[in-house]
């Protein structure tokens, strides 16, 4: 029997066939959250309580990876977040000379992404030494400690309003702020 994308998420419709304890379980967590069936699968698959991969071999530290260096720093917002707080890490790969060109990659969530769950630094040395990415400078950076916090979720953090808002706020602080953070 095929399943549809679907039945893989357990949010198969009662309609084409009997529901499954999978289904039931992803229903009442559906409906716990009070999530509009529309948007449910979305929800689902970016859900990331429920991880739906494992980490490949990029992200093991590989034999003979040179390690690049990751520096952490701590910012206060003075235009765009005022006085909202956060924590910054920079990775500098062990191939990176100043008078060469790097690439440059940012990630929000800092601490989701330089965790085992997706090792991000350990990624880059791999990529780099394989000559797979060019040379590339991260910043990793933490959403501002201070705010309204999540729609859903509630918290007393500022990431939705960073990440989540429709205007050009948190561009400017990657522009004017980011980089002339210590």
């Amino acid at each position: 029997m095929t399943r549809s994308p679907e039945t893989e998420l357990g949010l198969a419709d009662d309609r084409h066939q009997a529901p499954d304890e999978d289904y039931r379980k992803e229903k009442e967590y559906q409906d716990d959250l009070m999530i509009p069936s529309k948007d449910a699968e979305a929800y689902v698959l970016g859900d990331d309580t429920k991880p739906i991969y494992s980490l490949g071999p990029d992200s093991e530290r590989q034999p003979g990876a040179p390690r690049g260096k990751l520096t952490k720093g701590r910012h206060t917002g003075r235009s765009v977040y005022p006085g909202v707080e956060r924590d910054y890490y920079v990775y500098v790969p062990a191939q990176y000379t100043p008078d060469e060109p790097a690439a440059l990659a940012i990630f929000q969530d800092a601490n989701l992404y330089l965790a085992p769950k997706a090792n991000a630094d350990i990624v880059l040395d791999n990529l780099i030494n394989k000559g797979e990415i060019p040379v590339t400078v991260a910043v990793f950076i933490e959403a501002g400690e201070q705010g309204p916090g999540y729609p859903f979720f509630g918290g007393t953090d500022n990431r939705s309003i960073e990440y989540d808002s429709v205007n050009g706020d948190y561009a400017r602080f990657l522009t004017e702020e980011s980089c002339r953070m210590p």
